[in-house]
């Protein structure tokens, strides 16, 4: 995949022929002037490889465990309901 810096401007003109690029696996980093604004590059066949580019790149890690073996947390008991709890604030600020 090749990368390179292309004006603002020249992508209004060239459109159609940058994603014909891009669809080819090159990839154009946006300027506006000298500074960087955005990427634009082929979208991954899967978010997995999506997933893989990203940790070859050092922008993420891989998980350590699958959020979906992640058992919910206890609630912890309460000792009155939020109702309650309101009602008695109400109370204490009347007085």
């Amino acid at each position: 995949m090749s990368s390179r810096n292309l004006a603002a401007a020249e992508l209004r003109r060239d459109l159609d022929l940058i994603l014909h690029e891009v669809r080819a696996g090159n990839q154009f980093q946006i300027m506006e002037g000298d500074e960087p604004v955005a990427v634009l590059a082929p979208v991954p066949r899967d978010a997995r490889s999506l997933l893989r580019s990203l940790v070859a790149a050092g922008e993420i890690t891989e998980p350590r465990v699958d959020l979906l073996d992640l058992k919910p947390l206890d609630s912890p008991r309460l000792e009155m309901s939020l109702g309650e709890a309101l009602s008695e604030q109400r109370e204490e600020r009347l007085t």
